[in-house]
């Protein structure tokens, strides 16, 4: 929903604070053939800001605990 979000509202650039393998169909998108010369107009930034991310994974493991996953991706 995010990605297609983007291109119909025409931004530019995105910009996200904890990188992140496991989902983010945007990247997916941007790599792959889909609408590509959409995508390609969408500059990516992931994970300006180390600290931030830190953060941002612990807080985000936290929160798949508290849901009941004990195997969570953002260790």
């Amino acid at each position: 929903m995010c990605a297609g979000s983007l291109i119909i509202a025409d931004i530019k650039r995105v910009v996200w604070i904890a990188n992140d393998n496991y989902l983010g169909a945007f990247r997916k998108y941007k790599e792959g053939p889909h609408f590509k010369n959409r995508f390609d107009q969408i500059e990516m930034t992931p994970a300006p800001y180390p600290d931030l991310e830190e953060i941002q994974r612990k807080l985000s493991m936290e929160w798949d605990i508290k849901r009941g996953y004990t195997e969570t991706h953002w260790k």
